[in-house]
């Protein structure tokens, strides 16, 4: 991981920003910089942030911590593979269950405080951005944080403008792909996809300003980070798998999908991914065990990733292409029945 920096009161360490490190001391939990220091941070920037609470509208985000994270039964006790790490999984969901009932989402609705865009251009540029994860062979990890740190950056009410919104897209990549890859694409790649258009400096510039924006906060819970255990729990065959993660890249397009918490996203779209193949059961007594919700409780957000789904079989774009692939089983090209 190359953004850490010092946690420890009065620590001194590197912070990893661009293409080097410079050291920074641990104030309050955040770093701060010398004054030295040739990184041009906005001092006094003030966050506004326009996000919603977690369990506002239990309706709409169903946010509460999910118990399926904190549970150490079921099928997460196979030892076969180590990278599955199951002496840890109790943990590791607990602490995302919390993460995603304490940590504050974008309204839908924070694109009102950017007059230059609109929802239009959102999903131009994360339809975008799905094209360098193809073209970089990132993770999916990588795409969903992408989009988590754009949409919380667009959400402080920092305007951007139409022609800087492709240099916060990759920005948000570029930094995402240090923090989730082994081997990051490297800051000329960006430069290179852009075809110029978003220049080294601009990039590293912006880099610094979306940092502390966020107040350095990248890691948030999204519905990637379901996926995999959906996909377990719901025995899912490399049809199933491909379906499901289709539409959840599907949801990322759509700003109004972001009322919905991740793990609900990740739920709703293992019900409707079963639907579209007939499956039955199209909800698993193992799946409504692990999520700790019915059939019903999902439905909202199911019906929201149907539509999608169904709009999306018109669509020429870089999710329905990446998706038509065969090495997703050209799910894209399922039949959507009613």
């Amino acid at each position: 991981m190359n953004c850490s920096f010092p946690r420890t009161e009065g620590q001194v360490g590197p912070v990893s920003i661009g293409d080097g490190p410079v050291d920074a001391v641990c104030v309050k939990g955040l770093p701060e910089f010398p004054t030295e220091s040739s990184i041009p941070v906005d001092a006094g920037l003030e966050v506004d942030w326009s996000f919603m609470e977690c369990g506002e509208d239990e309706d709409d985000c169903n946010s509460e911590i999910d118990e399926e994270m904190s549970c150490g039964d079921g099928d997460d006790s196979d030892d076969s593979d180590p990278q599955r790490v199951c002496e840890y999984a109790p943990d590791i969901y607990g602490k995302q269950g919390r993460d995603e009932a304490s940590h504050r989402r974008p309204l839908p609705s924070y694109m009102n405080n950017q007059p230059d865009l609109d929802a239009s251009a959102r999903a131009s540029i994360v339809d975008w951005l799905v094209g360098v994860q193809m073209k970089y062979n990132l993770k999916a990890e990588t795409l969903f944080l992408a989009v988590s740190i754009l949409d919380r950056f667009l959400a402080t009410k920092r305007r951007v403008q139409q022609k800087d919104l492709q240099l916060v897209a990759c920005t948000s990549i570029f930094i995402a792909a240090k923090f989730e890859e082994i081997y990051p694409p490297e800051v000329r790649d960006f430069v290179h996809i852009t075809n110029r258009n978003c220049l080294r400096e601009d990039v590293l510039t912006m880099e610094v300003r979306m940092l502390t924006a966020l107040e350095f906060c990248l890691c948030r819970p999204t519905a990637v980070h379901h996926l995999q255990r959906y996909q377990r729990e719901g025995h899912c065959s490399g049809e199933h798998a491909s379906l499901l993660q289709y539409i959840l890249e599907l949801a990322l397009l759509d700003i109004k999908m972001t009322r919905f918490s991740p793990s609900l996203q990740g739920a709703a779209a293992s019900l409707v991914s079963s639907k579209v193949l007939k499956l039955d059961p199209v909800w698993p007594e193992s799946m409504a065990r692990r999520t700790k919700r019915t059939e019903g409780a999902v439905q909202r957000c199911a019906r929201a990733m149907f539509v999608l789904l169904r709009g999306a079989e018109q669509s020429t774009g870089e999710v329905r292409r990446k998706f038509s692939s065969r090495d997703f089983h050209s799910v894209a090209a399922t039949t959507i029945s009613e």
